[in-house]
């Protein structure tokens, strides 16, 4: 739960085991939604800024577009004890503004002691006007190290991550729609009289 100038949102989210995945080795599965108070337009323009995914994606230290649809991040994930700096590559193999995008993410370890393999799907629905629900499902595979590791945890962990990227998604978004206050407008009655007596008077009356 995260609360942003009055405006409160929750993660719905969980992971469940997807059987018979690449290599016949088992995937997890993490889908999850949550709403941002801004409109559908600004969520897509911030939700497709490699910038501030980098931000918002927990473990990513670097991320760089490298092809109209092809992007590199570094990402850095620690399970049960044992952290693993991945080199990914993510491409986005469909994109329908502004409400949706698929893409896929391949990568490994330096030393290629893991494997991570990811398809993913994004979706934006409008609620209201000023409200717009982001909807999320993707399927991951670890193998190599980390994938030794039972489901229980990965799915565990998985969750977690994607929590953490919801929150920090909402803050941004909704910190950076926020109206800005009204500055109020000087009067005639609020100059001292120091000033009106140096000042023309068309000059106040304007």
């Amino acid at each position: 739960m995260s609360s942003i100038g009055g405006i409160s949102g929750q993660t719905k989210n969980q992971a469940r085991e997807v059987p018979h995945g690449p290599n016949g080795g088992d995937r997890v599965r993490i889908e999850g939604n949550f709403d941002i108070a801004a409109s559908r337009d600004v969520v897509y323009r911030h939700i497709t800024d490699p910038g501030l995914m980098a931000r918002c994606v927990p473990g990513c230290e670097s991320i760089e577009q490298i092809s109209p649809t092809g992007y590199r991040a570094r990402v850095t994930i620690s399970v049960g004890g044992i952290k693993a700096r991945f080199n990914l590559v993510v491409e986005v193999t469909r994109e329908q503004p502004p409400g949706l995008v698929l893409s896929q993410t391949r990568g490994e370890e330096g030393s290629r002691a893991s494997m991570l393999a990811a398809d993913n799907e994004l979706t934006l629905v409008e609620v209201d006007p000023a409200t717009t629900r982001v909807s999320y499902t993707s399927e991951i595979s670890v193998t190599g190290r980390l994938g030794k590791f039972a489901l229980g945890v990965m799915k565990k962990k998985v969750v977690a991550m994607g929590q953490e990227f919801a929150d920090r998604l909402r803050e941004f978004i909704q910190t950076q729609a926020l109206p800005l206050a009204p500055q109020p407008a000087a009067s005639v009655d609020a100059i001292s009289p120091a000033t009106q007596m140096a000042t023309p008077p068309e000059a106040i009356r304007s």
